[in-house]
């Protein structure tokens, strides 16, 4: 998936934000870019998961192609073709994780902070983007130990 799907969607990403960021103030990136992403995990949520058995390939359709391409990797794209909405998914939140926790929030943090108050500003930043990575990751163990089925699904 990174290579076929997330680096070009990556390069497309970037190129439309470049040329929205020629066209429309900053502000307005900001509100359409997150706008589309909001959106597309709304009509994933409500459409796309809960339908996906509907919107993937037939059993005739998958067994026609995997016949009809090579072996190598003729099975892997027809799945992935099947799974097409979960494939978008992981995609979209690829491009969420760098264009929108990184490029925008740095885009505001430039915004808001002044070229003088960077060097005060900016290694507390960064040092809480590490220390929120290693609150996470201690949270992710205590919560992926529990067996609990019930109490699993309660944090989810």
């Amino acid at each position: 998936l990174k290579s076929w799907l997330v680096i070009p969607g990556s390069v497309m990403f970037f190129l439309f934000y470049a040329k929205l960021s020629r066209v429309v103030s900053r502000k307005q990136v900001f509100i359409i870019v997150l706008s589309c992403f909001v959106m597309f995990y709304v009509v994933f949520g409500i459409f796309l998961y809960p339908l996906k058995h509907y919107v993937g390939l037939s059993e005739s359709t998958q067994v026609w192609l995997t016949a009809s391409l090579p072996p190598t990797f003729g099975p892997s794209l027809v799945a992935l073709i099947d799974e097409w909405p979960l494939a978008l998914f992981f995609v979209v939140s690829e491009l969420w994780s760098s264009g929108v926790c990184q490029l925008m929030f740095w885009q505001v943090a430039n915004d808001v902070i002044s070229v003088r108050q960077a060097k005060a500003f900016y290694p507390a930043i960064g040092a809480m983007g590490n220390l929120g990575m290693v609150v996470a990751g201690h949270f992710l163990m205590v919560f992926a130990n529990q067996r609990d089925l019930v109490s699993a699904t309660a944090y989810l």
